[in-house]
């Protein structure tokens, strides 16, 4: 598949189709890393951190004041069909 590298702003770059990134499972703001071997370039998804629901909510600041806008939510009336 042929492609045209690009200006964009100060440096160059390429527009990766689509069904490439189907292929690599990749998909916007994703990482990867770059790498060239025998006038090549690689692509290679770096693959992404997996954590269990336990290692996010051990993270968590159980101390941390809840933001204004939650408990403005939390203590809003309901109207409509949410009830």
């Amino acid at each position: 598949m042929e492609i045209t590298i690009r200006k964009i702003g100060n440096s160059k770059g390429v527009v990766i189709p689509t069904q490439l990134l189907e292929q690599l499972n990749l998909n916007v703001g994703d990482k990867a890393d770059l790498t060239t071997k025998n006038g090549r370039l690689i692509i290679t998804p770096t693959g992404r951190s997996k954590y269990s629901l336990a290692e996010l909510i051990a993270k968590c600041d159980h101390n941390a004041a809840m933001p204004q806008e939650l408990i403005d939510w939390e203590a809003a009336t309901p109207f409509g069909n949410e009830c």
